[in-house]
């Protein structure tokens, strides 16, 4: 993950911006930016969401991992 965006007991952090709960996430939804490969990424909690965006298809997989494994799943 990116050094501004990091997984601490169960939070996504996005450095000097936000902090979410992994386990508050109902759905994450992500779109490729065809321009230069990265990612629009939207993290759904109730009828909110928190977008970012990722650099690479491992960032994204590497939060649905996390985020999966905070739901227990």
């Amino acid at each position: 993950m990116s050094d501004t965006i990091t997984f601490e007991e169960g939070f996504l952090t996005k450095a000097n911006t936000w902090t979410v709960c992994l386990t508050d996430i109902q759905f994450i939804t992500w779109k490729e930016n065809y321009e230069n490969g990265s990612y629009f990424v939207k993290l759904h909690i109730g009828d909110k969401e928190t977008r970012l965006q990722l650099d690479t298809e491992e960032e994204v997989e590497e939060l649905v991992q996390e985020w999966t494994k905070t739901k227990g799943e």
